[in-house]
């Protein structure tokens, strides 16, 4: 599990989710998944902590997936995942494209992500597209 939590997210992250969940006496499982499906067959409060590698804003219906890890996990367990959060999200962007046209797309970004999710009118057409990713 240390390998492939280290080829998939690197050193600097293994280390950070050994200070929480221990390896060795299997009480932990590590996964890279997007549906609720792959949490639904892990057996009833085996793993008292549950690792994704996957980005949790890439999860659709991210509250039926999260309902499910909290009913898998014991009360005292712990459940870790990825995410990228607004801001995190705008400084990768900023990073990404020229200067100048960086922070109009950081603009349309938002409006897109965060207010089209939002308004009666937009959300069909949303959901559509982004198929509720991200």
């Amino acid at each position: 599990m240390k390998k492939l939590i280290i080829e998939n997210s690197g050193q600097e992250v293994f280390d950070f989710i050994s200070q929480y969940c221990n390896f060795d006496d299997n009480s932990t499982i590590a996964l890279k998944t997007r549906t609720k499906f792959n949490i639904e067959n892990i057996d009833n409060k085996k793993y008292k902590n549950i690792v994704n590698l996957k980005k949790i804003n890439d999860i659709r219906r991210i509250n039926k997936f999260l309902e499910v890890v909290n009913y898998k996990i014991p009360e005292d367990g712990i459940f870790i995942s990825k995410v990228e959060t607004i801001e995190l999200r705008k400084k990768r962007l900023i990073n990404k494209y020229l200067p100048g046209l960086n922070y109009i797309y950081v603009f349309l970004d938002f409006i897109f992500k965060r207010i089209f999710p939002k308004l009666p009118f937009t959300k069909r057409i949303y959901f559509f597209i982004t198929q509720g990713r991200n």
